[in-house]
């Protein structure tokens, strides 16, 4: 008997002398280290021990948390509505920065820039990104208006009269017009097209003069035209553009008229 007791204050002592190393002689550690015995201790113990990983581990890597944004730095690479979607204030700031930058640019033609930003500001609800979305979208009206300006003078020359019919067809697919105003410009350049030289159709020009005609729903000029530009054309390039008429004049034609037949 006299053996068990001695044997349990032994371990009591050994049990103290360990807490307080472990607690570093703190109090009420101390203390606790006895009402929760043996849990405290060990997890004492556990901390101070430098554990090491036994996977290799990726340098420079880190898992993003759920409240961590992207970073846009490149938004060239990024889907926009993704931007405009989950994107902070100042990121749909600098994706509409950059999409108005790309027209600048020439990297990105100015219809379908204004389409995206225009899509954009229907479902924002920032008044702070509607303002700043519709000044941009001036700006690339502005930009058009200005091209359009500037090659005016200047259609007596290849590249002028190619500039001149590229910008006001862009304009004319903006949503900046109504319809009418849209088949006029299409129908100003249209003369302006069919009053150049025959030397000054290329390919691009041609495709130009093609797809005005489709979008004013001359169907039977199209065809006509379209053979006599054929040969610019390799196969594949003949398929988009047939492709493009198609769905256009398929519409026109649901009621048995063409566009120009409902104008008149």
């Amino acid at each position: 008997m006299l053996a068990f007791y001695f044997k349990s204050w032994l371990f009591v002592i050994v049990y103290a002398v360990l807490c307080l190393f472990l607690t570093k002689k703190d109090l009420l550690s101390f203390i606790l280290s006895f009402v929760m015995f043996p849990i405290l201790p060990l997890i004492y113990g556990l901390s101070k021990k430098n554990w090491k990983p036994k996977y290799k581990e990726t340098p420079d890597f880190e898992l993003p948390s759920a409240g961590v944004k992207v970073s846009y730095d490149k938004l060239d690479v990024v889907p926009i509505d993704l931007i405009m979607k989950y994107g902070s204030i100042e990121q749909k700031k600098k994706a509409i920065e950059t999409v108005y930058k790309m027209v600048e640019e020439l990297r990105l033609e100015a219809d379908r820039a204004a389409a995206i930003l225009y899509t954009f500001l229907m479902n924002e609800t920032s008044q702070d990104i509607v303002l700043y979305c519709t000044e941009y979208l001036e700006q690339i009206e502005s930009f058009l208006i200005s091209q359009i300006g500037r090659y005016s003078k200047l259609v007596h020359t290849k590249d002028g009269l190619f500039n001149f019919a590229l910008y006001s067809y862009q304009y004319s697919k903006t949503p900046f017009l109504i319809d009418e105003q849209k088949i006029e410009i299409l129908r100003f350049v249209r003369e302006k097209l069919e009053q150049s030289p025959n030397e000054f159709f290329d390919k691009n020009l041609a495709d130009l003069y093609l797809r005005i005609l489709v979008d004013l729903g001359e169907k039977e000029v199209f065809e006509q035209k379209f053979k006599s530009f054929e040969n610019l054309y390799t196969n594949a390039e003949k398929a988009v553009l047939l492709s493009y008429a198609r769905k256009i004049f398929a519409w026109g034609e649901k009621d048995g008229k063409t566009t120009r037949d409902n104008e008149t």
